[in-house]
């Protein structure tokens, strides 16, 4: 690893040459890998992702936190609900962007023909800068870092698809 942090200038100049020596190469992987930002769905020939099972903090007991639910059918329902999200066939909903960057995008462009007001689409700025630099150089899908796309998205697009063209204020 050290010869990696070593030798930055010459790994940075190697990856601009070869970029630059076939773009088309570059551009397919870039494309491939964000798959996260404009596919709905986890593609078929990519294996899904990692996810951190969403358990039940177990160190609290050093500190003194000691689980003792009030509602243990409750925590059972979620432990159950957390499992079911995680499979493939609910991926595309809880852990993809696509359909909500897509929603808010069909969103924003009802509001403004109904409103004959273009500002709707600046709403979408906000969320293009946030998927773009994902698609751009991440090197891996993670969804962390489309989140703030999903919940903009899921907090702003039925407000504007119900938005009637009486007022043209936002």
């Amino acid at each position: 690893m050290n010869e990696v942090w070593g030798n930055t200038v010459n790994l940075t100049r190697l990856v601009v040459h070869l970029s630059l020596r076939s773009p088309r190469q570059t551009i397919y992987y870039l494309i491939c890998n964000a798959t996260m930002v404009w596919r709905i769905s986890q593609p078929p020939d990519n294996p899904p992702f990692e996810y951190v099972s969403t358990t039940v903090y177990k160190g609290g007991e050093r500190y003194g936190i000691f689980p003792d639910s009030q509602w243990p059918q409750m925590r059972q329902f979620l432990e159950r609900w957390n499992k079911e999200i995680t499979k493939p066939a609910l991926d595309w909903f809880f852990y993809r962007s696509a359909l909500w960057l897509y929603l808010l995008l069909f969103s924003a462009t009802i509001a403004a023909i109904r409103t004959r007001n273009w500002k709707y689409y600046l709403i979408l700025l906000p969320v293009l800068l946030n998927a773009l630099p994902v698609a751009l150089a991440s090197l891996v899908q993670t969804f962390r870092y489309l989140f703030p796309t999903m919940l903009i998205s899921m907090l702003l697009s039925g407000y504007l698809i119900t938005r009637r063209g009486d007022n043209t204020t936002l």
